[in-house]
């Protein structure tokens, strides 16, 4: 868009010729020393493989617990904000603030963010073509009445319903 601002967009196709938008983005560097800031819609900064798309992956299914606890994927409609530090060791913090609305929250009707996310990375070069990365995420956001399928004491189908907060602390 211009030297400090970009723009980011990826759609896709489904098989019932129906569309989707999978990120919508636009991208602000050169405020901080390091800093990035992104607004719109984005894969999460959760873990290591979250923000590639799943058709870059180099296997089929995604990890469990991305499959587990978000649904495959973890994407939200939101703000990202994250600094690089001016070191030969990678040393990444950043933050995520969004609506929320995706599993495991959901849509509560109300203005304002409901997911808030922190995460942290250090990494670094081992040789000439390889390298190495740590990293931390906390993760928090709340439902109200999320639906969802289950089997009662018999094994007849029952619909359950969760309120409450979702805290989520990963590693990778």
């Amino acid at each position: 868009i211009d030297p400090y601002f970009s723009g980011y967009f990826v759609g896709a196709f489904d098989g019932d010729n129906g569309t989707s938008v999978e990120e919508a983005y636009i991208s602000h560097v050169g405020l901080i020393p390091g800093g990035t800031i992104r607004f719109g819609r984005m894969l999460s900064g959760f873990g290591y493989i979250n923000e590639i798309h799943t058709h870059a992956w180099d296997f089929v299914d995604a990890p469990l617990a991305l499959q587990a606890f978000f649904g495959g994927q973890l994407k939200d409609d939101g703000l990202q904000a994250r600094w690089v530090a001016p070191t030969a060791l990678l040393i990444e913090v950043g933050v995520e603030v969004g609506l929320g609305d995706q599993f495991p929250g959901t849509d509560r009707e109300k203005n304002g963010a409901n997911l808030v996310m922190l995460f942290g990375h250090v990494g670094g070069d081992v040789g000439f073509s390889n390298s190495y990365r740590f990293g931390a995420t906390v993760y928090r956001s709340k439902a109200t009445q999320r639906e969802y399928e289950d089997l009662d004491e018999f094994g007849t189908p029952v619909i359950d319903a969760f309120t409450g907060d979702t805290d989520m602390w990963g590693l990778d």
